[in-house]
This record gives structure tokens, C-alpha cells and sequence, in this order.
């Protein structure tokens, strides 16, 4: 019960903080890597910038025999939670402690998040760690953003396509600034390891999201993984490719809200002069910030594997 006072405390007391996490390998000596983290934090292997609260997910593995049958899934659900603790930073960690990894029926009707915290870690800005449920290979150097930006997105994560279960889902929040180019990852060993895009207000509720090559925005990603998309608040999208990705361990995002500081009404009335085009908003690829994210990781381990 006290956990969960705690967990409901840091719900009420928390607001919008993106984090930089900055990873470091060392798969033949673990010791490297956290001597790297601590004394030579430009030998990084990858860094991103993580929304605020909670982060949400599953990790799902395919497993199959020699010859490629008799496959078999398993999966278990993650929650973290990131955000501002006084002057520092507060993790936590959220995730159930026990899991059966092939119960995809118990999984379907599961929370994402327990309702006490496993860990609880106060970091303050360039301190490193190794998180839970991580080899002792990697350590992760956290940092706070210089400053805030003007827009801030809500999505929260859910495990049916109705965006209904589980009933009390939590938020994740990504700040930027609308129309300006902003880099959210960047892979060091990775040729075209930049991760950019630009968030523009098309129509009403609507936002294109771009994805660039260059930290300037000046080069669109021609990946068919980064073509244009749109943001369109109140959607419940899928975080995987329909017909492609066959894990029985699916989840969607439902893109909640989108406000900027002191420019709601701009930005609506921005998108009231593009509304008559509705061919545009059903012609549309819909998509999720969150879905963007998970597609630029999963490459991202992809590459590591066969690079």
C-alpha cells in the first residue's frame, strides 16, 4: 500500500520533462562500459531523448526450431517512469515482477503497470546507471535537456484496438517545438545515424510528422519506415505493420492531445484554413510519435545484429 500512495504522490507532483538517455556497450568487458559512461562520455553507442512519465511497452521474442516451424511467442510487459524530483531526476521502476512469458491470455488482460515500484532511483543530471532488467554490459548516462520546448504531446499505450484495456492507462508526454527541426536520437557507429523530424499543423487536430537525414531538416528520410505521416488527435493506431508483424502480443496507441504554451489558438485556427481538403485526412497514413520511436529501435537493434 505504500508503493502505491508513493505511485499515486508522483502522478499529482510531476509535469513535462524529457530525459536523455546515452547508452554504453561493452559486450567483452563490462567494466569498460561503465568506465566509458563515467570518464569518457563521448565514446557513447547510442543516445535518445525519452518522453516524460511513463514508458510502456512489450518485449516479445519468436522462437523457432531449425528448419523454421514450430514456433512459439513469449512476451512480458515493461513500465517505467521518468520525470523531475526537486532538483534532479526520479526513475522508477513499474513492471511486474512476475510474469509468465507465454500466458498470452493472462498478458492480454494484464496492466502494463503494477501498482507498487520496484526500484526507485533519484539521479541527478550526467549520472550513470545500469537499469533493472538490463546485462551489466550496458550502462546509461542520464541527462536533462537545456530547456523546455513550447508543444507538448500526449499518447498513452494500450493492448486491444479499441484503445479501452487496460482501463487506467497512463501517459508518456514528447515536447517540441511546432514546425522547427529537432533531433530525438542519434546512433554513433551508424552511417545516416541521425534521428531528426518536424512536426507541422495541417488541419484541424491533424500534424504531419517528417523524419530527416541531417540535423537541419534539410534532407527528408526516404526510408519507407520515415515517409511523412500524420499525427491525428483522438486515433487509436497500431504499433505494428498490419500483415506483417505476427506477434500475438500487439499493442496500440492512442494519440491523446497536443498543446502548445500560449498558441492553442493559433494553431487551431492555423489548421481551420486547410480543413476543406478531406481528402488529405482519408488518404492520410495515420501514425503515432510512439510508433515512430519503436520503429527507429527496432531498426536500431536490427542493425547491431547484422550490420
Amino acid at each position: 500500500m505504500r508503493g502505491l500512495i508513493v505511485f499515486l504522490f508522483l502522478l499529482k507532483t510531476s509535469f513535462a520533462l524529457e530525459v536523455i538517455l546515452t547508452d554504453y556497450l561493452n559486450g567483452e568487458d563490462p567494466a569498460k562500459a561503465k568506465e566509458a559512461c563515467m570518464n569518457d562520455p563521448t565514446s557513447f553507442t547510442f543516445t535518445r531523448t525519452l518522453p516524460s512519465r511513463f514508458t510502456t511497452g512489450v518485449d516479445d521474442n519468436k522462437v523457432c526450431n531449425m528448419d523454421g516451424t514450430d514456433c512459439q511467442w513469449t512476451g512480458t510487459d515493461y513500465c517505467y517512469y521518468w520525470g523531475l524530483w526537486d532538483t534532479g531526476i526520479i526513475y522508477q521502476n513499474f513492471t511486474y515482477m512476475i510474469q509468465d512469458a507465454k500466458d498470452i491470455t493472462a498478458w492480454a488482460t494484464r496492466p502494463f503497470c503494477g501498482n507498487a515500484a520496484q526500484n526507485t532511483k533519484r539521479l541527478k543530471s550526467g549520472d550513470c546507471f545500469s537499469q533493472d532488467n538490463e546485462t551489466m554490459e550496458e550502462y546509461t548516462k542520464v541527462s536533462v535537456p537545456p530547456k523546455s520546448k513550447e508543444c507538448v504531446l500526449i499518447e498513452e499505450m494500450y493492448k486491444d484496438k479499441s484503445c479501452t484495456q487496460p482501463e487506467n492507462a497512463f501517459s508518456l508526454q514528447y515536447e517540441f517545438d511546432m514546425g522547427e527541426c529537432f533531433v530525438y536520437g542519434y546512433e554513433s557507429d551508424v552511417p545516416d545515424g541521425i534521428w531528426a523530424a518536424k512536426i507541422e499543423n495541417k488541419y484541424v487536430d491533424t500534424y504531419q510528422i517528417s523524419h530527416y537525414k541531417d540535423p537541419n531538416c534539410l534532407f527528408e528520410d526516404n526510408d519507407p519506415d520515415y515517409l511523412p505521416q500524420v499525427l491525428k488527435i483522438g486515433e487509436c493506431l497500431p504499433n505494428f505493420d498490419l500483415g506483417v508483424d505476427d506477434t500475438p502480443f500487439k499493442t496500440w496507441t492512442k494519440v491523446v492531445s497536443l498543446k502548445c504554451d500560449g498558441d492553442d489558438d493559433k494553431t487551431n485556427q492555423n489548421g481551420k484554413q486547410y480543413h476543406q481538403n478531406s481528402e488529405y485526412t482519408k488518404s492520410s497514413n495515420y501514425t503515432s510519435f510512439t510508433r515512430s520511436m519503436k520503429k527507429r529501435v527496432r531498426n536500431s537493434k536490427l542493425k547491431m545484429v547484422n550490420p
